[in-house]
């Protein structure tokens, strides 16, 4: 995680290094250009990378970009997803599926719906990590959650994880 003066920024890997701090309103294209020649990683899974940046776009809004490249018969599947979300909205996209085969399945699909309407940090991660909880008896494939909420020139950082 980055969190720069303009952005937060969030990935699972190196990548997270390109993108630097911006005010161009056109982040979109900014994120992807910084990400152009990622590849997912070259491991047995093909881990997809996955990025996120969150910029304030006015009052209660936030522009969000997510961003994925998978591996689709080996080569680079790219994704990028520009969302406009009001104050309590947010979204997500994972690493993978999360249905137990061998090989994983990568995340597919748009990003999907989550509520943040929780008032702190910590309230955050602890409701998004309990809303990603498996039904009972499947496997718990949750690693961990952090959340941040910045207002008014204060940031608030909370981590929940599994262990």
């Amino acid at each position: 995680m980055k969190i720069l003066e303009h952005v937060i920024v969030v990935a699972n890997g190196r990548q997270i290094e390109n993108i630097k701090d911006t005010t161009d309103s056109d982040v979109e294209g900014f994120v992807g250009d910084a990400l152009s020649s990622e590849m997912y990683e070259p491991d047995e899974y093909s881990t997809p990378r996955i990025t996120g940046l969150v910029q304030p776009a006015g009052d209660y809004l936030a522009e969000t970009v997510l961003h994925i490249v998978s591996s689709v018969s080996g080569a680079p599947d790219r994704r990028v997803w520009p969302l406009v979300l009001e104050e309590g909205e947010g979204c997500y996209i994972a690493t993978y599926t999360g249905e137990d085969v061998k090989p994983t399945p990568s995340f597919q699909g748009a990003p999907l719906p989550v509520s943040l309407d929780f008032g702190s940090a910590e309230a955050a991660a602890r409701g998004v990590f309990e809303a990603l909880a498996p039904p009972d008896g499947k496997s718990d494939y949750r690693v961990g959650i952090v959340a941040v909420y910045r207002r008014e020139g204060k940031t608030d950082i909370k981590i929940k994880n599994r262990l």
